[in-house]
């Protein structure tokens, strides 16, 4: 596979887990079930103007994209994973 292929599933898996966690923050601060962190500071349903709904379906699909993009990475290395695997778990005879 193509080092710019590799590169761009990378930057996907990097870009979306960083927009589940942003949003997944948001949710965290803006509880609305009237206890937790979101009513203690007087967050509402809103955080900069966007609904729950709306930092939901950000948070649901950028997870999708995690588990897909991250499957892919690890299909283009599993020769690498099963061989650092096989070598971590080899004996060592030359100390016995």
């Amino acid at each position: 596979m193509s080092a710019r292929v590799r590169y761009w599933v990378d930057v996907s898996c990097f870009l979306s887990f960083l927009s589940s966690a942003i949003s997944g923050f948001a949710l965290w601060f803006a509880r609305g079930d009237g206890y937790g962190r979101g009513h203690r500071l007087g967050f509402d349903y809103a955080l900069s103007g966007i609904d729950r709904g709306f930092w939901l379906f950000i948070h649901d699909w950028s997870s999708i994209v995690i588990v897909v993009t991250l499957a892919i990475h690890l299909s283009f290395n599993w020769r690498w994973i099963v061989r650092m695997t096989r070598e971590a778990f080899r004996r060592d005879t030359q100390q016995e």
